[in-house]
């Protein structure tokens, strides 16, 4: 089987124990994964992930020099791709979910346990407070 998984390092390292030689991923959270959605702009191979160490991290995935070449698909995959960290930005408290903007595909919200929804403008690197909520949500497309 030469199946690939991914192994997420918080630190770029090579020292760990990587007995099947899976594709390791630098600057990867610290704590529990709480939503991971692919970019909807076509062919831009970004993922978004919020986590519980109050992180949002944006990767970029390339592809992978020794991979085979895919055939198309109609959903996201990691298949023969390298996650390349991007960039990332923070809430105060754990980060609960996020989701790309429809009509401007540059900007991902997030909301989370500080009852604050941000707003992430990709394209200028603004990260911003959008509102203020009475208490948490976990759903960025509807956070009542």
């Amino acid at each position: 089987n030469d199946e690939k998984s991914i192994i997420a390092t918080p630190t770029p390292t090579l020292d760990i124990d990587n007995p099947n030689h899976d594709i390791v991923i630098s600057e990867a959270p610290t704590d529990s994964v709480t939503s991971l959605y692919y970019s909807p702009r076509n062919g831009a191979n970004e993922i978004i992930v919020t986590t519980w160490d109050h992180q949002i991290r944006l990767y970029r995935a390339t592809n992978d020099a020794s991979a085979n070449e895919e055939s198309p698909q109609s959903e996201p995959s990691l298949t023969g791709k390298i996650p390349q960290f991007i960039g990332a930005q923070s809430h105060s408290q754990p980060v609960l979910d996020s989701c790309w903007n429809r009509s401007d595909t540059n900007k991902v919200y997030t909301v989370g346990c500080d009852q604050v929804i941000k707003v992430w403008d990709l394209e200028k690197n603004i990260f911003c407070d959008m509102d203020f909520r009475p208490r948490p949500s976990s759903d960025a497309r509807n956070p009542k």
